[in-house]
């Protein structure tokens, strides 16, 4: 292992004694730090997926692992009636027609730009006429989901939900739907274990990949760059033609 030194008073990093590039990968949800590691150490490390290597930390309490995923997320009769009230004034009922919109991701990977997204949002408009879209979205992200709402050309089918929910009316939300349609964020993996119909826009590259973080549905399809760290490569046409053979099957 090379060593490397932190200067704590400058806050930068010193290399002593080094043979070859140092990479560090910093991951925001976890905290985790990877140093000195050749890529091709550090590729060996990223070949699973991020739920077996947590999984694999009890490996010091115990053998008997199972990494069999099961997930028991739950909401009562009182919950979905609160959420049902809340919707009344956006025009949205659970049980209707409607697809998520989550386009956003706060910077956790590499984004579809906004110009494809809208390009989508029209199409399902178009070809989905009986269908709601609804945009979901932190706070912070309410500028994107405004603007996509306001230029999608048809505004009472779209929603915008960006800022309005916490995350179990989120969840409630997501569970109702008939597709998800994300970046690689937190609220895809709610989808995934939530086993929906999902379409994801994952970059193909260590440690971003649908390897590492794909979303745990068996209904999900995951979209990735035909030009390499392009994530424009990642055509509307393509995310449209999924939505198509997911929906007719709903």
């Amino acid at each position: 292992m090379n060593n490397t030194i932190i200067n704590k008073n400058e806050g930068k990093q010193e290399e002593k004694n080094t043979v070859g590039k140092i990479y560090k990968i910093v991951s925001e949800n976890y905290d985790k730090i990877y140093i000195g590691c050749t890529f091709q150490t550090l590729e060996k490390r990223l070949k699973k997926h991020e739920s077996d290597y947590n999984l694999n930390l009890l490996r010091p309490l115990t053998n008997d692992i199972s990494f069999e995923k099961k997930f028991y997320f739950f909401y009562n009769v009182e919950e979905f009636k609160l959420l049902s009230d809340k919707l009344y004034k956006y025009q949205l009922d659970l049980s209707s027609n409607y697809i998520i919109i989550h386009p956003g991701s706060k910077k956790s990977a590499k984004d579809w730009s906004f110009r494809n997204f809208l390009e989508l949002l029209k199409s399902l408009l178009t070809n989905f006429s009986d269908y709601k879209i609804v945009l979901t979205g932190i706070d912070e992200e309410s500028d994107i989901t405004l603007k996509l709402k306001k230029d999608s050309g048809n505004k009472n089918l779209v929603i915008d939900l960006a800022g309005k929910l916490n995350l179990k009316e989120l969840l409630i939300l997501i569970d109702k739907s008939k597709l998800f349609i994300s970046n690689s964020t937190g609220p895809i993996h709610i989808a995934g274990a939530l086993n929906k119909n999902i379409i994801g826009f994952y970059p193909d590259e260590i440690p971003m990949n649908e390897t590492r973080w794909r979303p745990l549905s068996d209904n999900a399809i995951i979209l990735k760059p035909i030009l390499r760290n392009k994530m424009d490569s990642i055509s509307p046409l393509k995310a449209l033609e999924e939505a198509k053979n997911i929906l007719k099957k709903t």
